[in-house]
């Protein structure tokens, strides 16, 4: 039974993290889009999926703890569950880009589009996802099509003459 409420209360402190996490996100980006006009590309379809039947299993697996008598898998199950459940309040956060035609936004961060060095692929798969490398060192992994997005808007910023 202890490692039942022991899971709980770790799943729980996951959960609350993760909300104040995305609580501060939300602000910052609220503050930099209301005097600035952003386009928004949201790629966070598929992983919302993934999260929610990653839940459904950790739910499925602790009942069946329960049905079983098995409180490890009990256990197991409530982690798992509250770990996605945790996931799942910072996604519209982490997997969406906001950007316009010198500064875009990456998990509640406004970054300038100068400000990125170069691009790096985690893998070498089309559909891996890319990291942003910025001048101070900074990485932020962004899908294939943000990248794109990213790349194109950072070659018209390039691009420009200097006045």
């Amino acid at each position: 039974m202890f490692i039942i409420l022991f899971a709980a209360a770790v799943g729980g402190v996951m959960v609350w993290t993760k909300y104040r996490e995305a609580v501060k996100c939300k602000q910052a980006v609220e503050n930099a889009v209301t005097n600035r006009k952003f386009e928004v590309y949201d790629y966070s379809k598929v992983m919302r999926v993934l999260y929610i039947l990653f839940i459904c299993f950790g739910i499925a697996s602790a009942v069946f703890g329960i049905y079983q008598q098995n409180d490890e898998t009990v256990a197991m199950g409530i982690i798992i569950a509250l770990l996605f459940i945790s996931e799942l309040v910072m996604l519209p956060y982490r997997y969406k880009l906001y950007y316009n035609n010198s500064q875009f936004i990456v998990k509640g961060e406004v970054l300038r589009l100068k400000s990125i060095k170069y691009f790096e692929r985690i893998l070498n798969l089309k559909f891996a996802f890319v990291k942003v490398i910025m001048l101070n060192g900074d990485k932020y992994p962004v899908s294939p099509k943000a990248y794109a997005i990213l790349d194109q808007k950072l070659s018209e910023v390039r691009q420009k003459p200097i006045r």
